[in-house]
């Protein structure tokens, strides 16, 4: 049972180290209800006075190279895309928000469309065809998908309106509360959209290994203190006959060595027992910001950021049954020793 403890712990730790790979630490999702959507004009001047936001407006097409035609997904976005999303460029750069203005129609493939059309990653200054023009191939990108190939361009070549925005957070000035307020500017609050915290439900992965580390502390502490107890309960009789015999004096110099010994298996149930209440309380306020982190149902995980949230929408569900079975295996493990002879 202890080493399947110490696994279920292992998991809880590469869930929480993959979830802070994937970037999710900084981010906000406001998904809009409007039917009308979000005009990709108003979230660039947005983001030249306020923020950074950045948005996926996906539609279907055609790429063709060297005589290659590559079905693709052309997704239409702003310059800060691969900054909010943390996506890695594995050759060149994204486009820059002077080529979004002058609606240059720059392209930037992700690793699969590279790959399948021109059959590497070095391919800056490439052109391609798409949507009877020409584009030019800025840069390749690694946004984790190595099927679906995708091609990342200028919304204001390719037009329409956002169903979702992207926030990036900050530690200083960004915060929930101040971007849920900014973004009413763009016509998202609380009534049309569903914001959500991806931060926080991304922190819930480490905070569950926490949980789980905590656990076990207590686990230790209970076994500690049953024995500094045992060792009292066992002794504490014994002193009250030999005061019933002698003096209190005679009593401490005839037990000096034992008498310490009582005294420090007492200091060490007041200090466990100090200790226990502080580890319950901190895993009382990590769980009590569990609930309503992510929203019910997989909506808020569709759309154009569908690939970036895909990780922590499929994993979710297991760190919680990871964490549930933690915490039955701990259980287990602390009746078991603490019912021992």
């Amino acid at each position: 049972m202890s080493l399947l403890a110490v696994l279920l712990s292992a998991a809880l730790g590469w869930m929480a180290w993959r979830c802070a790979r994937e970037g999710y630490g900084r981010l906000l999702l406001a998904i809009s209800d409007s039917p009308r959507g979000i005009s990709p004009q108003a979230a660039e001047e947005f983001c030249r006075e306020n923020f950074l936001v950045t948005y996926a407006i996906e539609t279907q097409s055609t790429a063709e190279a060297h005589n290659f035609r590559l079905p693709v997904t052309l997704v239409g976005t702003n310059s800060y895309f691969a900054q909010i999303l943390s996506y890695r460029l594995l050759s060149g750069g994204f486009f820059s928000a002077a080529a979004w203005k002058a609606e240059n129609r720059e392209a930037v493939l992700n690793a699969a469309a590279a790959f399948q059309l021109y059959g590497s990653y070095d391919v800056v200054g490439q052109s391609l065809r798409m949507d009877n023009a020409v584009w030019l191939v800025a840069g390749v990108l690694d946004d984790g998908d190595a099927e679906k190939p995708r091609i990342y361009a200028p919304a204001s070549v390719t037009g329409g309106n956002a169903d979702s925005l992207m926030v990036l957070l900050d530690d200083h000035l960004v915060n929930v509360d101040y971007a849920k307020n900014g973004l009413k500017e763009l016509g998202v609050y609380e009534g049309n959209a569903t914001v959500v915290h991806l931060a926080a439900a991304a922190a819930a992965f480490g905070q569950r290994l926490t949980v789980g580390l905590r656990g076990m502390l207590i686990l230790l502490i209970l076994l500690l203190l049953r024995r500094c107890g045992s060792f009292a309960l066992r002794r504490l009789p014994h002193y009250r006959e030999q005061m019933k015999q002698r003096y209190l004096r005679e009593v401490l110099a005839a037990n000096r060595k034992d008498l310490l010994k009582t005294a420090l298996a007492l200091a060490a149930l007041l200090v466990g027992v100090v200790a226990l209440g502080a580890l319950a309380l901190q895993i009382l306020a990590i769980c009590l910001g569990w609930p309503g982190q992510l929203p019910a149902g997989h909506d808020w995980a569709m759309g154009g950021f569908a690939g970036k949230l895909a990780w922590l929408h499929d994993w979710r569900p297991i760190g919680v049954a990871t964490f549930a079975a933690l915490v039955v295996v701990l259980g287990i493990i602390g009746a078991l020793a603490l019912c021992e002879a």
